[in-house]
């Protein structure tokens, strides 16, 4: 299967698993920048170039995450939850909210694979 091919199948597995059918190209590029290594969302607007709330609502629909007003976890539309939120540990010293490194769950691998991407993405 070609590079060209991959990309196709990526792009039409995550429109089937997305809600309404619409993946945008920011999803698919923080996706496979996960797949390199876990990042940060700092990280992440840097090596993707996009505004800090664009990268956490795109990165929101991909994770399972607590709503404080519910007081329940709200997992994403398609139930095949392709990221995890680690908490990194704190620098002595250091002030202000907790960093979270994001990396792929088994069924994110397992979706890429599927797409023809094994192995780290490069």
């Amino acid at each position: 299967m070609t590079d060209l091919q991959k990309a196709q199948m990526l792009l039409r597995l995550a429109r089937l698993n997305c809600e309404g059918g619409q993946v945008s190209s920011l999803a698919l590029e923080i996706l496979l920048s996960l797949a390199q290594k876990p990042q940060t969302i700092e990280q992440l607007t840097v090596s993707c170039g996009a505004a800090n709330g664009q990268v956490n609502r795109t990165v929101r629909q991909f994770c399972v995450w607590y709503d404080r007003k519910t007081k329940r976890p709200v997992v994403p539309s398609p139930e095949l939850c392709w990221l995890q939120r680690r908490r990194m540990p704190r620098a002595p010293g250091q002030r202000g909210a907790p960093k979270h490194r994001y990396h792929l769950t088994t069924g994110g691998r397992a979706f890429l694979a599927t797409a023809g991407f094994s192995g780290p993405v490069s």
